[in-house]
């Protein structure tokens, strides 16, 4: 296998970043949009759920854990038409957990206590609710979750957090989990599992919080309790059975779910703070039992948290205060660490990682493959003239998706991909990828039939498309916006400005849907839960009404397959359900997908803990392994 081929590459061209500077993509359209460039942010500013290992699914999904520690299914054979490129699975059994209490981790080595950390990623904070809008990077450092994904063996098995034990039953369809004796919020109160069952109910909006309404218990400003709801749609109930156990009811078995619970956002509030006595989580976060404290945030700037000193794992944190600064541009985060003003990024440009020889003595950089998120122009589909399936197409069809993702592929190296992440058993293998019209490159063919259903829309010479609204971060707003902006003029006649928008504007135009809302919105929101499922991210994006089908994109056909794979445990029946599905997205897609991304974190030699170099996705999740060696 080529390296090209690893990296998503099938096609030759010599575009490059200062191509699109000069004046458009391939030759296209000038910068429209020159005058708005700025600065921003690279990830979705509202939190989206953590990829979880990258494996493959079983051959049944009525199997479910039956000791304190489950590792990510592994299938028997390769699945029928899997790409030969990926692992579904890890190739090496992955590490036992620590005895006696898998959850009662310790960093390896000889850490040492003390000092400050400092990071330096973007996230924004529209209120403090984990659940929605509290980004899962910063607000999880102050909660636990019932179970999480072990750092120790780069996040491929699920241990114990707040639960110690679980048991499924034989059909998969009752969770019965043990809770943890001893815990304590911030504030004090001990923890009871009526807080762990309320916060599960909460988070999938079951029992009392199913409507979502405002004025229901546990809403930010009116907002629905939870945005993952989706996700857990084959959930059906959550109680406490006695003062140390938690039943969760499934309304259909799922083998991928304590993988989706064991996400950094699903995290335990107090049923004292949510219903009885309510914390406005728009103003201040309601206290915690994780790690470490809130202590302050400046919007946009930062925010700092304390070691949690009654924390219920007496070995964690190492670390008294963590600051995390807000850094909308890659370089920034990267030249704060090698300049000692930060210790870790989630992400820095490809530049870094390729270079990272140079500054060895420093940090390293670590590239992580399958991180389940793409870039993606989501579509208006309820907006003329978006809401054609005919302009979908012709705009799917015409702009060189090679090119696209060789710009931008100077700033994070991308993976070429279909409807789904090139790290996924069902992704459409790389030969056969590149004979699809919409992914071949300059393809005139395509080129023709694009303009052939725009003239079929009514728009035989094309028309204003309005905005593409990005943030502000370079990649975005200066390199990938202005080439598909050149792009759709060169080839379809569509003029469309590019405006970038600092803070919340990318996220604020998201939610403004309908007819008279957004045009066009440059973002990462599409990803997967899971990676190996990802179904996961076609349920939480494209069926109707889902939390983050921003486009309003509904297709009843669509709807029936996301479900019919979701529940399906056969994985040559998923194959041909998945292909099915991707071949009607590609005649009636309900945004535009540019590729996966790869990211590259960056880590200060004396900052330990992280891990990095066993991880095999990024996880913006908590940090309480974190020590200096200094």
């Amino acid at each position: 296998m080529s390296e090209e081929h690893k990296n998503g590459r099938w096609w030759t061209t010599s575009v490059s970043r200062r191509n699109v500077l000069r004046g458009g993509l391939i030759g296209g359209a000038g910068l429209a949009a020159a005058a708005l460039i700025g600065c921003g942010d690279d990830d979705d500013e509202t939190p989206a759920p953590t990829a979880a290992p990258t494996a493959a699914p079983t051959a049944a999904a009525t199997e479910a854990p039956t000791a304190a520690a489950t590792e990510a299914p592994t299938p028997t054979a390769t699945p029928r038409g899997a790409p030969t490129r990926i692992t579904p699975a890890p190739t090496e059994a992955p590490t036992p957990p620590p005895e006696p209490d898998a959850g009662m981790l310790a960093a390896p080595g000889e850490p040492k206590r003390g000092g400050s950390v400092v990071t330096s990623f973007w996230a924004r904070l529209p209120n403090f609710d984990l659940f929605h809008g509290g980004h899962r990077g910063i607000m999880s450092q102050a909660y636990d979750t019932v179970t999480r994904l072990s750092p120790l063996d780069g996040l491929r098995t699920v241990i114990p957090a707040l639960a110690t034990t679980w048991e499924s039953s034989p059909d998969g369809l009752l969770y019965t989990f043990t809770t943890r004796d001893g815990v304590q919020f911030h504030d004090g109160t001990p923890m009871t599992s009526e807080d762990v069952a309320m916060s599960i109910r909460r988070h999938m909006r079951l029992g009392e919080f199913a409507s979502g309404d405002e004025g229901s218990p546990g809403l930010a400003n009116g907002t629905p309790a939870s945005r993952y709801s989706g996700g857990f749609n084959y959930v059906g109930s959550a109680n406490a059975a006695d003062e140390s156990t938690v039943r969760v009811g499934m309304k259909s078995p799922r083998g991928y779910f304590l993988q989706m619970l064991s996400a950094p956002q699903v995290g335990v509030y107090s049923e004292q703070h949510i219903k009885v006595n309510p914390v406005d989580m728009a103003a201040t976060p309601a206290p915690g039992t994780g790690p470490f404290i809130f202590q302050e945030h400046r919007t946009e700037e930062l925010t700092i948290f304390t070691a949690n000193p009654n924390y219920w794992n007496p070995e964690l944190p190492y670390i008294d205060e963590l600051t995390m600064l807000h850094t909308t541009q890659w370089a920034d985060r990267a030249n704060f660490i090698l300049g000692g003003q930060a210790h870790y990024a989630n992400i820095v440009p490809k530049d870094f990682y390729e270079d990272r020889e140079s500054f060895a003595d420093k940090a390293g950089v670590f590239q992580h493959d399958g991180t389940g998120a793409s870039l993606t122009f989501f579509l208006n589909n309820e907006k003329a003239p978006y809401n054609d399936e005919r302009v979908r197409r012709a705009i799917f069809l015409a702009p060189n998706r090679p090119a696209l993702i060789e710009v931008y592929s100077e700033s994070m190296s991308l993976a070429g991909s279909r409807w789904v992440s090139d790290s996924t058993y069902s992704a459409t293998p790389f030969d056969q990828l590149q004979q699809i019209k919409g992914y071949r490159g300059e393809d005139e063919e395509a080129i023709t039939e694009a303009n052939q259903l725009l003239a079929a829309a009514g728009f035989p010479d094309g028309f204003n498309g309005g905005l593409i609204v990005t943030n502000t971060n370079q990649a975005h707003s200066e390199i990938l916006a202005p080439a598909m902006q050149a792009e759709l003029k060169k080839k379809l006649n569509i003029e469309v400005t590019v405006d970038p928008r600092a803070g919340s504007g990318r996220t604020d135009q998201l939610n403004n849907q309908g007819p008279d809302g957004f045009d066009i919105v440059l973002t990462v929101h599409f990803r997967a839960p899971v990676i190996s499922e990802f179904v996961t991210a076609w349920k939480q994006n494209i069926r109707t009404g889902a939390d983050w089908n921003f486009g309003n994109y509904s297709n009843p056909e669509i709807d029936g397959l996301i479900d019919a794979i979701d529940e399906e445990g056969d994985v040559d029946a998923k194959l041909e359900m998945y292909a099915n599905a991707m071949n009607i997205m590609d005649q009636n897609p309900p945004f535009y997908v540019v590729a996966f991304t790869k990211h590259n974190a960056m880590a200060a030699n004396e900052l330990m803990g992280h891990m990095e170099e066993v991880r095999g996705f990024t996880e913006e999740g908590t940090w309480d392994l974190f020590w200096l060696d200094k």
